[in-house]
């Protein structure tokens, strides 16, 4: 990125090669990570519903009175500039070799469709966001920055297990510098983690990360133990709950008569063996989630990588391999439901 020697539009020092800088995903402004973390959004907001796209000024005055003549700079005479982040390329290139912007000002034909430069779907010409991903598009359809890691303070290129952030977070995508700060403490030898979201909403928050494997072994533990601690008291404190129950929808019991029979359920032992088993399970959901999570985005980058013959196929097919699913999330609770009421079923057959 070539800012150097341009002042930063937050805090007005001017910006050196040294320096923390980070770039808007929606116009392009660059600007101190700091300055970035302190205010929490771009400096240009305002501007975005415009569709404003940052350009580094024509001249600095300091610059004009300082800098040397590109001759004696060094700088190669034909050079063709990119409006969008200030890397020299050929004077015959189409587009920035660093960051992709076109190089026609920033103009493009609202009627010729773009690709989606993280999904790679096609989109309409005058688009400003992604119709299946949610990814913004700058004016040129340039992306300069991870935008799973912006803001974040976490370096694109930093290892972490043998895996660039970059890629882990172009897999993981929702939340996915919190889960790279956890997978950061398991390459360090650390191995425990907690993960709330599993441990309230297993086995479903696995099928939500697409780990269905590890979601059915849940389910499958799950239905094991509402099997084994049912039994004929438990069947029987069932029907009577329930019999109550329309006992009271018709005016015949009270609302007393329901919670006593709902406590004489709940105090079976077979039933609190039952909810500190189950309450076990999501424990262990919760703890090992998170790891399991990480085997799994190190296992998806490697062999996405492999199979990958370009970048740009690469960095697709791990958005379109990783992040969430909520039909996987939906089918799972149907899953789980279904099953539910089939053991119930065959239960209630032998048992009652």
């Amino acid at each position: 990125m070539k800012y150097n020697g341009l002042p930063c539009p937050v805090c007005g020092r001017i910006m050196t090669d040294d320096d923390d800088i980070v770039v808007c995903p929606e116009c392009a402004t660059p600007q101190h990570r700091e300055c970035w973390m302190k205010t929490g959004h771009c400096v240009n907001e305002d501007k975005h519903s415009s569709g404003y796209v940052w350009a580094a000024p024509e001249a600095q005055p300091e610059a004009e009175q300082s800098a040397p003549p590109a001759e004696e700079a060094g700088a190669p005479a034909n050079v063709k500039i990119c409006h969008v982040c200030g890397s020299e390329n050929p004077p015959e290139a189409l587009h920035c070799g660093n960051c992709g912007a076109l190089f026609d000002g920033g103009q493009r034909d609202p009627s010729e469709p773009k690709n989606c430069p993280m999904c790679g779907r096609p989109n309409d010409g005058d688009a400003l966001h992604c119709k299946y991903c949610g990814a913004p598009f700058l004016a040129d359809g340039a992306y300069p920055q991870n935008p799973y890691l912006f803001g974040s303070g976490i370096d694109e290129n930093e290892d972490i297990g043998g895996r660039k952030a970059g890629e882990i977070a172009y897999y993981v995508q929702t939340s996915a510098p919190r889960y790279l700060r956890e997978f950061k403490r398991f390459a360090s030898g650390k191995k425990l983690s907690f993960n709330w979201a599993a441990f309230f909403f297993a086995p479903y928050w696995f099928f939500y990360r697409k780990m269905q494997n590890i979601g059915c072994i849940f389910i499958a533990v799950l239905l094991v133990i509402s099997g084994a601690c049912t039994t004929k008291s438990v069947m029987a404190a069932s029907s009577n709950v329930m019999q109550v129950y329309e006992n009271y929808t018709n005016g015949k019991a009270s609302a007393e008569d329901m919670m006593k029979a709902y406590e004489e359920y709940e105090k079976l032992p077979a039933n609190i063996i039952s909810n500190v088993l189950v309450l076990l399970v999501h424990a262990a959901a919760g703890l090992c989630a998170n790891y399991l999570y990480a085997k799994k985005a190190e296992k998806g980058v490697y062999e996405i990588r492999k199979l990958s013959q370009n970048p740009e196929q690469y960095r697709i097919s791990l958005f379109r391999s990783g992040g969430v699913s909520f039909f996987w999330l939906m089918a799972s609770v149907l899953l789980s439901f279904a099953c539910t009421n089939a053991l119930s079923i065959v239960l209630a057959r032998f048992l009652m």
